[in-house]
């Protein structure tokens, strides 16, 4: 529609003599259809190399956790900028075990996507728009507190075996982008 009514502009603008009107191909917003798909495959691209990047940071941040099973990390990121982590692990002044004599993970080990969302409770930043980077897909209870601190949107590498919590952000609208070991490594 854009490109029909720049088309006409030009016509009208041709048959005129006065010099000060300004061609519609020279005013960004008249241009084709064809060059803003171009520009949106280019941002695209660009969002998908960040996605990776910022999924590999998270797991070089799992690396931190003392669990044995399971190691996962989690970024929360802003503006391109990381505004908290977490890996999972239990809480502060607790030992870092995560599992009992049995090999059963202990009930009170924080999962990293909580550990990140607390942590930004704690500082100067808001959650609110920002992106949350996840090696594993969220469980229900961290969906919860994903949904309630305002995250829009949610990269993970792993789907875990349970997909409640990805059921329930996709019913809240957050925005999910599953990107396997094999996107994010060889990229």
């Amino acid at each position: 529609m854009i490109a029909q009514v720049a088309e006409l502009v030009d016509a009208l603008v041709s048959n005129t003599s006065d010099s000060n009107i300004v061609p519609v191909r020279s005013r960004p917003w008249a241009q084709s259809s064809t060059r803003m798909s171009e520009q949106q495959k280019n941002n695209g691209e660009k969002q998908l190399a960040m996605d990776r990047r910022y999924l590999k940071m998270a797991r070089i941040w799992a690396s931190n956790s003392y669990c044995k099973r399971k190691k996962v990390g989690a970024l929360l990121v802003k503006d391109k900028m990381i505004i908290s982590d977490g890996y999972n692990g239990t809480p502060s002044g607790f030992e870092n075990e995560c599992e009992d004599g049995n090999d059963t993970t202990k009930s009170y080990v924080l999962h990293a996507e909580a550990n990140a969302i607390t942590k930004v409770a704690k500082s100067n930043n808001s959650s609110d728009g920002s992106t949350l980077y996840v090696t594993t897909s969220p469980c229900m209870e961290c969906s919860k507190l994903i949904i309630q601190s305002g995250i829009t949107r949610v990269v993970f590498q792993e789907k875990y075996r349970i997909t409640d919590g990805l059921d329930l952000l996709e019913r809240a609208g957050v925005a999910l982008v599953h990107l396997s070991e094999t996107e994010v490594m060889n990229n």
